[in-house]
Order: structure tokens, then C-alpha cells, then sequence
């Protein structure tokens, strides 16, 4: 039952949110790496991560 309780506790909590926000920015940007890498065009990888092109030109 505690586990129910801080699952729910975690989710209405806004600090637990952002950082799972950061965590998935975190992963689009070591993905948009990888990709650019790879020689993919700038511009299918924002529509695919959801970066910036300009956040994607830094990488």
C-alpha cells in the first residue's frame, strides 16, 4: 500500500514532474547526438526529438 501512496504522492508532486521533464530533454538531446552523428538532416531530427534547431546546431 505505501508504494501506491508515494507513487501517487510523486505524481502530483510539480519538482518530481520537472525532473522527469529534464531526464526525457536529457535523452532527445543525447539522441539528437547520436542521429546528427549519423549524418541525419537537422531538421528530421527536431521534428523527431522535438529539440530546437538551434539546440541540435550546438551539439
Amino acid at each position: 500500500m505505501e508504494s501506491k501512496t508515494k507513487f501517487f504522492k510523486e505524481e502530483k508532486d510539480p519538482f518530481f514532474r520537472k525532473g522527469e521533464a529534464k531526464g526525457r530533454k536529457e535523452e532527445a538531446i543525447t539522441i539528437a547526438g547520436e542521429m546528427k552523428r549519423d549524418g541525419i538532416p537537422v531538421e528530421q531530427i527536431a521534428k523527431f526529438t522535438k529539440l530546437t534547431l538551434g539546440e541540435i546546431e550546438k551539439l
